[in-house]
């Protein structure tokens, strides 16, 4: 017995018909290489639609990582400094974020006046990481990053560090910016120098 809806007559098969039946959430009906109407699943997650030109399929998507959020924390007209030899807090710009995967790594930008106050000296800055709930670790890199080193130096400076975790999501981690002084005597170490802006900007990339 044929199908007719308003006059026209219904060409798709029984199967075909079928397939509307029950579907699954989140299932795409398209056409198949016989040009029959099936079912492409949910694929699984984090996976995008792609397409060879003939037909589609669900693929890992390769084509960069996602930014998930960001926080951004800034404090203007505050001159923090230092004459410690050892690293110290710098208050004002400790931003937290939490987690929204696991696994994640976050990507910190930092901006600030920075100066050194004596001849000879050098300040230097580093991160400390806090998570909740686990370790806390006061310098996240070894080495010298962060140098402003001069005769009385000072400039407006832009750094940026991508700090990989292993962590849980909704795992709230905090950032705190730490600053000292080395060689010379008498040095001074500024960060926000001269009154003026300082930030720190977290983003969480996806895994």
């Amino acid at each position: 017995m044929a199908l007719y809806i308003g006059g026209a007559r219904v060409e798709a098969t029984a199967a075909e018909i079928d397939v509307l039946d029950g579907l699954d959430r989140g299932s795409i009906i398209h056409g198949n290489a016989s040009s029959a109407t099936t079912v492409l699943g949910q694929g699984t997650a984090g996976q995008v639609l792609t397409s060879d030109g003939t037909d589609i399929a669900w693929a890992t998507n390769t084509i960069g990582k996602e930014a998930l959020q960001l926080v951004h924390a800034q404090e203007g007209n505050q001159d923090r400094q230092t004459d410690s030899n050892s690293y110290v807090d710098i208050a004002g710009n400790t931003p937290s974020i939490t987690t929204h995967v696991a696994n994640s790594d976050i990507l910190i930008l930092a901006y600030s006046g920075m100066a050194n106050g004596s001849d000879g000296s050098a300040t230097q800055y580093n991160l400390k990481r806090a998570i909740s709930g686990g370790a806390t670790t006061n310098e996240i890199w070894a080495g010298t990053r962060g140098i402003c080193e001069s005769r009385h130096g000072w400039g407006n400076h832009f750094w940026m560090y991508l700090d990989s975790l292993s962590e849980s999501a909704g795992t709230t981690i905090t950032y705190t910016i730490r600053m000292r002084v080395t060689s010379g005597s008498g040095g001074w170490g500024y960060w926000g120098y001269s009154n003026g802006m300082q930030s720190l900007t977290l983003i969480e990339i996806a895994p």
